[in-house]
């Protein structure tokens, strides 16, 4: 069994204590999580034990997944590859080829960028 701890992540409160507290400008904090992995019944050593650097909560299904020893599909294998090539800043990053993942991924119709429900029910403009 894996178990994973991490941050909470509330980017609209993060943005808000930001501005009540005046902090400067940072691309990453409102995504930015802590996390730490254990396991019970598991004698593999593929498990790193303990928390981990901070990261984007983007990262962290596929720091999961590689972590439990699970096959990896297309998605979350290019997703691993973005770890290198961003850093910790998946969101922050202005990497081509984060931008190349993310429109492949609409195309293929994995993100949904029509409107929400919300929007056909509120007149939103």
């Amino acid at each position: 069994m894996l178990i994973l701890h991490y941050g909470d992540h509330q980017p609209v409160m993060t943005r808000r204590i930001e501005a009540k507290l005046k902090l400067p400008l940072d691309g990453r904090r409102q995504f930015r999580t802590f996390y730490a992995i254990e396991t019970l019944n598991d004698c593999a050593d593929r498990i790193i034990s303990g928390r981990g650097p901070d990261l984007d909560i983007a990262f962290l299904g596929t720091i999961a997944l590689q972590q439990a020893g699970l096959p990896l599909d297309e998605i979350f294998a290019t997703r691993a590859s973005l770890i290198k090539h961003c850093g910790g800043a998946y969101f922050a990053s202005s990497s081509e080829r984060k931008r190349r993942f993310h429109r492949t991924l609409v195309n293929i119709g994995m993100i949904d960028v029509a409107p929400t429900a919300r929007d056909q029910y509120f007149d939103i403009p």
